[in-house]
């Protein structure tokens, strides 16, 4: 068993507590080495990335029956040494586990199964061809849908409902809070420059090129309603709605908030 660190001791608190029977073997710290004749006396061991990256020279020598990722999302990136020892591991079964399979890009998908199942999505290279870069198009929902089906059968999804059908449902209460009117009045300034930034970047660069912008925007007018942050900002009023901020015409400390 692969874990983060901080994950070691539930582990082996789990193990103790409904595998009694299974002989536990902690491989890690500064005395491990010593422990490396001894895995075959163990029924799991369990490590943690780092470790196995350190020893994987070692350790890509012995068999084991099953190999498992907790927070497989640590292998996302295929090309970190982490990644590349994890799939050095010599055993008949494996199994990963995360909540998150996929943070960034389907790159971190082939990643896991590059390690589950060494080639079944094909070289890095060819699994990115088969996966368009444009986002919403038809061409990109044809092999989501092929991808999807294609690893249906390796894949088992389990909701927090599934796994504790004891936990209530969860309660959602939505609470407005309404600015002060000075916070509100810089809020409206922001929201009306970001919204005909916006427009003007959207016209001339089109959508999926102004993502990064559009999310910018979302982030600071999000920081102008959880903290007082514009307090410290003043927009002059000989700036437009429409015009761009350059260092000329920009106020002192702005490039941190209007950053376009």
């Amino acid at each position: 068993v692969v874990a983060p660190k901080s994950l070691i001791f539930n582990w082996i608190e789990e193990a103790a507590r409904f595998t009694p029977e299974l002989k536990m073997l902690d491989y890690t710290g500064t005395q491990r080495r010593s422990l490396m004749d001894k895995l075959s006396e163990y029924d799991v061991v369990i490590t943690t990335y780092g470790t196995l990256r350190r020893d994987i020279v070692e350790l890509k020598d012995v068999i084991f029956d099953f190999a498992i990722l907790d927070e497989a999302q640590a292998i996302k990136n295929h090309q970190s040494q982490t990644a590349k020892a994890c799939r050095l591991i010599t055993a008949k079964n494996r199994l990963a586990m995360t909540g998150t399979p996929v943070e960034n890009h389907l790159g971190d998908l082939w990643s896991l199964f590059e390690f589950l199942n060494p080639g079944i999505l094909g070289s890095n290279g060819f699994f990115q061809s088969l996966v368009p870069r444009a986002e919403g198009s038809e061409e990109e929902s044809s092999s989501l849908d092929w991808l999807s089906k294609g690893l249906r059968p390796y894949i088992l999804r389990r909701t927090k409902s599934q796994v504790l059908d004891d936990l209530p449902e969860k309660l959602e209460q939505t609470l407005y809070c309404d600015m002060e009117p000075t916070q509100h009045k810089m809020y409206n300034e922001l929201r009306d420059f970001f919204r005909s930034s916006l427009n003007a970047k959207i016209e001339s660069d089109g959508l999926n090129r102004s993502k990064i912008h559009v999310l910018e925007a979302l982030l600071r007018l999000r920081q102008a309603q959880i903290r007082n942050l514009l307090s410290k900002i003043l927009i002059p009023t000989s700036i437009k709605t429409g015009d761009h901020l350059t260092p000329a015409t920009r106020p002192s400390g702005t490039d941190i908030i209007l950053n376009l």
